[in-house]
């Protein structure tokens, strides 16, 4: 999250197990699969990269936004 005094913007990566494993080797130059801790530190230094890219671009429009802590979820998206 990016939090701000008066509004919060949300990002978020949605990606299937497979999805998620190309994504953690891809950032860590991996050919060899990735336990469950290295795929989700890698989710959350990913979403961190974009979330600090996000926060560059709205700054000059928005209220002074903080970068909160990723969590990663296991789970089906409603």
């Amino acid at each position: 999250a990016l939090v701000g005094e008066d509004e919060s913007i949300q990002i978020g990566i949605a990606a299937s197990a497979e999805g998620c494993q190309s994504l953690a080797q891809a950032l860590f130059a991996s050919d060899e699969p990735l336990d469950d801790a290295d795929v989700s530190d890698a989710l959350g230094e990913i979403t961190n990269i974009v979330a600090g890219g996000v926060k560059k671009r709205v700054s000059p429009k928005r209220t002074q936004l903080a970068i909160g802590l990723p969590i990663v979820m296991d789970g089906h998206l409603r």
